[in-house]
């Protein structure tokens, strides 16, 4: 129930986007429907149908994301770090010997 909550208003909100940008959307279609068409992908000698779902991202969206990436980064950054730095962070990882020795001659 509460995923058909959270679906129902993204349609809502997907539907107004679409609205208020009918000229954006029909393009975005025509290039996605262009691309199925050059794919090769046919059946019974026509192109796979399929269902077009346009991407809607706000900036807001775009700046979580990024933020999201970045934190990501900065834990697998410090990761490796530890992972370099101390031999039983290393040995958690269970690697081959002889990868061991590749990642720890190259960094």
């Amino acid at each position: 129930y509460i995923i058909g909550n959270i679906m129902n208003k993204w349609n809502k909100r997907l539907i107004n986007e679409i609205k208020l940008n009918k000229d954006r959307y029909l393009k975005d279609y025509e290039i996605v429907n262009e691309a199925v068409s050059n794919s090769g992908a046919v059946y019974k000698g026509s192109p796979v149908p399929f269902h077009y779902m346009p991407r809607i991202y706000t900036e807001k969206d775009i700046l979580k994301f990024e933020e999201a990436v970045k934190k990501i980064f900065n834990i697998v950054n410090k990761t490796i770090d530890l992972f370099l730095k101390y031999e039983e962070v290393r040995n958690i990882y269970e690697f081959d010997p002889r990868m061991m020795e590749v990642i720890c001659f190259v960094n």
